[in-house]
């Protein structure tokens, strides 16, 4: 699903350097990782 939605989005701006839209991507996933971990973590 999120693949799905980063190829539709990358489509929809195609003027975007790639190097830009991998970074998005790497923060995008240590964020939701980062989360999952503290709200694993949480007493």
């Amino acid at each position: 699903m999120l693949i799905g939605s980063l190829l539709a989005a990358a489509g929809l701006f195609t003027g975007v350097p790639i190097a830009v839209w991998l970074t998005v991507a790497v923060l995008a996933v240590v964020g939701v990782v980062a989360f999952r971990i503290r709200r694993r973590r949480r007493r």
